[in-house]
């Protein structure tokens, strides 16, 4: 990704606490330092930093964020990418509608919207936008009083929704999206003229 961005012309830096990575980056011409963002020795402020599956591997995430939030100015903005535990829907074939198969021992967190939103405000960012993939946008702000928002309620009922369509079998239904695509189910669709009304269902179902 960084690659992409120095090939556009613009000024990038990195950090990563694999050595291997590190060096796999420098050999493409990527100028990465080996450590944490604190190792960074930055005389310029960066427009955007990129946390693409970075904050669920931090120990201290609050910490963490006001360490990178201490290299930002007011124009800057964070864009960030974690295991979203909403993004497993009933019908989903995304890991099966499992949440269990999600799971990684290299993750110490998985986030809903909610509560990362409330970890970003809690460093002293504003949400600019998020969605349950996740992807956001967050930007530096001075927040005088944190707004916390419960989601543990809401998160378990979405688990437990998920293991009820596994006991009886139903998250098998997620297939069928699938299915819907292969050239011959589209042909006979088309050919007998259901694709409209196909169409409809699957925009509303899946």
């Amino acid at each position: 990704m960084l690659s992409y961005f120095q090939s556009q012309g613009h000024k990038v830096a990195g950090c990563d606490l694999d050595n291997q990575a590190v060096a796999y980056g420098r050999g493409q011409g990527v100028p990465l330092t080996h450590g944490s963002v604190t190792d960074l020795n930055l005389n310029w402020t960066p427009d955007i930093v990129i946390l693409s599956h970075v904050v669920e591997h931090f120990l201290s995430p609050v910490s963490d964020l006001q360490d990178i939030r201490r290299l930002l100015d007011a124009d800057s903005r964070l864009y960030v990418e974690v295991p979203g535990i909403k993004r497993l829907s009933p019908l989903s074939a995304y890991y099966q509608a499992d949440f269990l198969r999600q799971l990684q021992n290299a993750h110490n967190f998985y986030f809903s919207a909610r509560s990362l939103g409330n970890l970003f405000r809690t460093a002293m960012f504003s949400v600019e936008n998020i969605n349950e993939d996740i992807r956001a946008i967050f930007a530096p702000a001075d927040i005088n009083n944190i707004e916390i928002r419960p989601d543990y309620q809401d998160a378990l009922n979405h688990l437990q929704r998920l293991e009820w369509y596994h006991r009886y079998n139903l998250h098998r239904l997620g297939t069928i999206p699938q299915l819907a695509y292969h050239p011959a189910v589209l042909s006979a669709l088309k050919r007998t003229g259901l694709y409209p009304f196909a169409k409809r269902v699957h925009d509303a179902f899946f």
